[in-house]
């Protein structure tokens, strides 16, 4: 079950846009497990991966 449960975190660490395959499984091996983070923004906040756009004018 717990296998499983990395599973469900690793496609949900993917759906953080430019986070794939391999990012995701280091996220996830780093942090345990995503049900430490009561909200989404939290776990973005906490592993630095926020996107932003940068234009200039």
């Amino acid at each position: 079950m717990a296998f499983a449960n990395k599973l469900d975190d690793n496609k949900i660490v993917q759906s953080i846009p430019g986070i794939g395959e391999k990012i995701a499984a280091t996220i996830i091996s780093e942090i345990g497990g995503i049900d430490r983070f009561s909200h989404p923004k939290k776990l973005v906040a906490f592993t630095g991966v926020n996107s932003s756009v940068h234009s200039s004018g």
